[in-house]
């Protein structure tokens, strides 16, 4: 050991030596702070400043200290080698905090030496900058191909200080372990591999393999971003090769029943039959006796019955109009047809967004299902009903946003049965019975209950470094955290808070969480940076392209945003322009961009189409962090009856495989000048499907009103879901 200290101590005199040789009479000290500076060897550092001022007596020290945001600065000036009042302050620093290097170098004319581990964006720095730039790296974890660019594209040195004593040696139950580390696509480079009983870490190559010395039967930790970590004990062997996958946990099938009211005057809702008189809105419905023995086909028969239902003399039923306005990025404005509750595929040229095969409805070999004697001729319909409005979105979603015509044969009425006493598991009831809980500003959590007991923000913020200590490693803590120092008014300490989230999230979904709390506190140009982390990790979630452009917009950024939908329109972004179910919500989203910026936008290139715009008189939008979160909306009118919207895997399977396969968790809803009142927006938490149910859900919730007009202004909160089976309301909405 005497050895190893003597080697290192010249090791230090070498490095000071060959910084101290440009006679640095001014210096700038960078000093990160941010909390994955923690782990770092502090003892080295003070050794390495140590020796560089024994070779540089005389210095004038500007100290800045940094991590989301600049933290502190003072100036020091060192005489005679004497730095102690500089030591001090770094000895006393608190980590905490992203690391950021925007607008770092502002003002800085002299030599710098920087002290940070590279993991924040190294592009920030400027490239004009016409001083050395020499890095001090005491963290394992480090980007070090990018700081050793960064020292010497400015004439600088990169110095890698960490010390070797954090090798440990082998013998007495410490053996050398080695392995390779992958996941499905094959090997993980920059996997961080600890052991907990020695502290030794290191780092996978390009090739995935690691080797560090460790204890027998001990745990070594995988940490790697977009996978979960990994514990495991050391083996006897000293070989221990991983696989790295997502979240195994499963929940069972939860089925959901309800009883029905029997009535003689029913109408369809699409989510059930219920009593006309029950119902909180208007709806059109049409028996067999209204159809005449002289409408041959279902066109005729619906020809003139409803209001607002337009359908010219060449087009079949499943090209009928009714909210004309809102369109998908295929230029459809049609309506959906379900037949005893199944969607129907639109006709060529509808393109209405559902699809039951490549043989659907509205080909040459099909066309026969509307005709006299198929399945939907006029003499086998048993009723008709036309929804609109929300009554439409409640159940269908994006799908029933142009209105929804539901179609109830004969025959499958009679297959139903008559009896209508027994319980029938329709998944809802008509009338809400005033049982949800209102979902509370912060979570019942015992760090969130220490931090209550807070009587100043000093005292609030010691109690979150110390409770940091035991729940520091899960982004949710910091979500949570942030939402709490929200209430005291402090936006850099909330910003700096959050930032923390980032550095620990291990997956998307927790990527998305962190940026859906930044939009939730105001700070767009922050979940920016995240969405385009998402954007380059994750480019097959298609969207993450449709967030990434909503926070250019809001960061001020509208050209930006401009070009991410005409590439999407293009079909050279997300999967090719494959959208699923976003494609509607692109649209509206597109129109809006150019109607609130049109004049400061170049639109060449822009299809007509896009230039027209879509107006809602509110327009809430759902967005999951969880892509496999399951749950039930629940949606309460003004006139007290509720409707439910359900995401899980058994209710729509076809939605549930589509939303997985392209990567999107959104569902929006309209509301018209007709539906005034009070509206109750309550969710039941089932759980996730695979992922980690130890770790919440956070819904972020939009709601615009005036959507797509001079007036509109848009509220955005973010609820956190954790309590499986608990109903509990997470909006108002009062128009």
């Amino acid at each position: 050991m005497k050895r190893l200290a003597l080697l290192l101590s010249l090791s230090f005199v070498c490095l000071a030596n060959s910084l101290a040789q440009d006679a640095v009479k001014q210096l700038t000290l960078l000093y990160d702070t941010s909390y994955d500076m923690q782990d770092k060897d502090f003892a080295a550092e003070l050794q390495f400043l140590d020796s560089y001022f024994n070779q540089n007596p005389e210095v004038k020290v500007r100290y800045i200290a940094f991590s989301n945001t600049v933290i502190q600065e003072g100036n020091y000036t060192i005489t005679s080698g004497n730095w102690n009042g500089l030591r001090r302050e770094l000895e006393q620093s608190i980590y905490d905090g992203a690391g950021n290097y925007d607008n770092l170098f502002e003002g800085i004319n002299s030599d710098v030496i920087l002290v940070t581990n590279g993991r924040a964006d190294l592009q920030s720095f400027p490239s004009d900058f016409n001083h050395k730039i020499n890095v001090i790296c005491s963290v394992t974890n480090s980007n070090q191909k990018g700081l050793e660019g960064l020292a010497l594209r400015t004439g600088g040195t990169f110095f890698n200080v960490f010390a070797t004593t954090k090798e440990v040696p082998a013998g007495d139950g410490i053996i050398t372990v080695s392995g390779t580390v992958a996941d499905a696509n094959g090997p993980l480079d920059g996997v961080s591999v600890f052991n907990r009983e020695t502290g030794a870490r290191t780092m996978t190559d390009a090739s995935g393999n690691y080797s560090l010395n460790a204890k027998i039967n001990g745990i070594l930790e995988f940490t790697y971003v977009g996978k979960n970590s990994l514990l495991t004990r050391v083996p006897e062997d000293g070989v221990k090769n991983v696989q790295m996958i997502a979240g195994s946990e499963v929940l069972d099938e939860v089925i959901l029943t309800a009883t029905l009211e029997s009535n003689e005057d029913e109408v369809n809702t699409g989510n059930m039959r219920v009593a006309r008189k029950r119902l909180g809105y208007n709806i059109e419905t049409i028996t067999d006796e209204d159809i005449s023995d002289q409408d041959i086909t279902l066109e005729t028969a619906i020809q003139g019955q409803f209001s607002n239902i337009s359908l010219k003399p060449d087009q079949d039923i499943t090209q009928f109009l009714s909210r004309g306005n809102n369109m998908t990025i295929l230029l459809d404005q049609t309506g959906l047809i379900v037949v005893d509750g199944v969607p129907i595929e639109s006709s060529p040229g509808a393109l209405s967004g559902v699809t039951t095969g490549n043989n659907g409805v509205g080909t040459l070999n099909d066309r026969s299902i509307f005709g006299q004697g198929g399945l939907l001729d006029p003499a086998n319909i048993a009723d008709i009903t036309v929804l609109k409005g929300l009554a439409a979105t409640n159940k269908y979603g994006t799908l029933g946003r142009n209105g929804v015509i539901l179609v109830t044969t004969k025959t499958a009425a009679v297959s139903k049965g008559t009896t209508r006493d027994s319980a029938i598991p329709l998944g809802t009831t008509a009338t809400y019975t005033g049982t949800a809980e209102d979902m509370a500003a912060l979570p019942d959590t015992p760090y969130m209950k220490a931090l209550q007991r807070a009587n100043n923000i000093d005292e609030a913020y010691n109690i979150y470094l110390d409770q940091r200590q035991r729940y520091g490693r899960s982004s949710s803590f910091f979500i949570d955290a942030a939402s709490y120092f929200k209430d005291w008014n402090n936006d850099v300490l909330v910003s700096r808070v959050l930032s923390n989230a980032k550095l620990v999230a291990k997956s998307a979904s927790e990527l998305r969480a962190t940026a859906y709390q930044y939009e939730n506190l105001g700070l767009y140009k922050e979940a920016l940076s995240i969405y385009a982390e998402l954007v380059e990790a994750w480019p097959e979630q298609v969207q993450n392209y449709r967030n990434l452009a909503l926070a250019q917009e809001a960061a001020g950024m509208p050209k930006e945003a401009l070009e991410i939908y005409k590439a999407i329109d293009n079909k050279t972004l997300a999967q090719n322009g494959q959208l699923g179910n976003l494609q509607s919500t692109y649209v509206k989203e597109y129109k809006n961009l150019l109607f609130r910026h049109r004049r400061n936008l170049d639109l060449t290139g822009v299809r007509d189409f896009f230039k027209s715009n879509v107006t809602h008189r509110a327009r809430v939008v759902f967005e999951w962090s969880d892509y496999d979160a399951a749950f039930d909306l629940q949606i309460v009118n003004p006139q007290n009856r509720f409707f439910t919207w359900k995401h899980d895997q058994t209710s729509d399977a076809f939605r549930w495989a589509d939303e997985q396969s392209l990567g999107y968790g959104l569902e929006e809803f309209f509301m018209t000048n007709q539906d005034v009142g009070e509206w109750l927006f309550n969710v039941n938490y089932k759980g996730k499907i695979t992922g980690d149910n130890a770790l919440p859900t956070y819904l972020k919730v939009t709601v615009i009103y005036d959507f797509g007009t001079p007036n509109q202004k848009q509220e955005v909160q973010l609820v956190r879901l954790e309590d499986l089976g608990k109903e509990q309301t997470v909006l108002k909405v009062n128009l």
